[in-house]
């Protein structure tokens, strides 16, 4: 069985005219996990971050977050800004896994960013609703919950707004279950009639995401439901 490490990210949001930007960087091609995606700042969470106890976790994931966030693109945000949203663990399957917390902050009003050429080696401020729009052709790729996280704020004009989004729906906690049926990846949460088995042809009730990364195309798919959607309800 895969041992799944813990791991933390922040989603950083700046203020610009009449808008929000997000900072997004390009992991390296010749990373196992995830390369060439764009994603938020974050990594494993070390030892020296703190403890892992259940009491603790929460103020140690917030450390890591940080740390990531200068080791990575040299952007210095505090753990006592960061606001806990969600928290995604990988699927098993996979010869590495993650649980990982998911932050928010807004950004600091200086941020020059320098990507560390190793792991990261681009960078972007850029509106949600321009990312998902590049998605969409294909010319930059998202995990799911990067893509969630961007679809939720995709309309939102100022952080305060987007921090009223993450809280209404409080914590979203997802763990999905994955199959690959003729190169369209099938994201199922739970909930869906298929998501104990993978089964994509039971319908009962549907929490899905299907993706076709090829063609930068995300549909989620939400009906019959006993559990709220993962993305808040923003279709």
């Amino acid at each position: 069985m895969t041992q799944i490490s813990p791991a933390a990210t922040t989603l950083i949001i700046r203020e610009i005219k009449d808008d929000i930007e997000v900072l997004l960087l390009k992991r390296s091609s010749n990373l196992a996990f995830a390369p060439d995606f764009w994603v938020f700042p974050g990594g494993r969470i070390d030892a020296e971050d703190g403890s892992l106890e259940s009491e603790h976790i929460l103020a140690t994931a917030k450390v890591a977050a940080a740390r990531e966030s200068m080791e990575e693109a040299n952007i210095k945000v505090s753990p006592d800004d960061m606001h806990h949203y969600c928290h995604w663990t990988t699927p098993s399957g996979g010869n590495r896994r993650f649980a990982t917390w998911f932050f928010h902050c807004k950004a600091p009003k200086k941020d020059i960013i320098k990507v560390d050429d190793s792991e990261i080696v681009d960078h972007l401020w850029i509106r949600p609703q321009d990312a998902l729009a590049e998605m969409s052709h294909g010319n930059l790729g998202l995990l799911p919950p990067t893509f969630i996280s961007l679809e939720r704020i995709k309309s939102l004009k100022t952080y305060d707004d987007a921090k009223t989004e993450y809280d209404r729906t409080g914590i979203v906690t997802a763990t999905p279950n994955t199959t690959i049926i003729d190169g369209i990846f099938y994201c199922l949460y739970e909930g869906d009639a298929g998501y104990a088995t993978t089964d994509v042809d039971l319908t009962e009730s549907k929490h899905r995401l299907i993706v076709d990364q090829k063609k930068g195309k995300y549909h989620f798919e939400y009906q019959d439901c006993d559990l709220p959607p993962i993305n808040g309800g923003v279709f």
